[in-house]
């Protein structure tokens, strides 16, 4: 420990009884403002660490893969859901309301479980598949849910 840290740990602390208040203040705010930053830099670094090694991305939304589980597996609960899509409970019902809202499923309750019907003939959101029924994504992507090939 430096002399000057021994020093300022015999010190008592003077919160206001020094001539000026508003210059101890400062000195605080600027020492805490250093820290912070200290943090952050650490934070960003750690954080630009992991998103390099932990650089996933999928071809596929969340709202896709919901709903292509849900036009699967007609009867689930969200935790089921969740686990198959890998996503939090609390987001699938965010992603089914939002479904929903828009008129891409129906839900019907059903004691603990729900029941989920799928319009199959609504329209991709994309500007690029703007017009192409869901259905077809549906289709292509359910052999593959299945376990079963694609027939050619």
């Amino acid at each position: 420990m430096s002399p000057r840290e021994q020093e300022s740990e015999r010190r008592p602390l003077r919160v206001c009884s020094t001539p000026h208040p508003r210059a101890t203040i400062r000195k605080t705010f600027r020492g805490i403002a250093r820290q912070c930053h200290a943090l952050r830099v650490y934070d960003e670094e750690d954080f630009r660490k992991r998103r390099h090694s932990m650089a996933q991305w999928t071809f596929l939304t969340n709202h896709a893969q919901v709903l292509l589980f849900i036009a699967h597996h007609r009867h689930v609960t969200t935790r089921d859901i969740a686990a198959a899509v890998g996503i939090t409970e609390r987001a699938v019902l965010h992603i089914v309301r939002e479904l929903e809202d828009t008129g891409y499923i129906q839900r019907f309750h059903e004691g603990r479980m729900n029941r989920y019907e799928v319009d199959l003939s609504r329209p991709l959101r994309h500007p690029a598949q703007r017009g192409q029924p869901i259905r077809e994504l549906v289709a292509l992507l359910e052999h593959y849910l299945d376990g079963t090939p694609p027939s050619s």
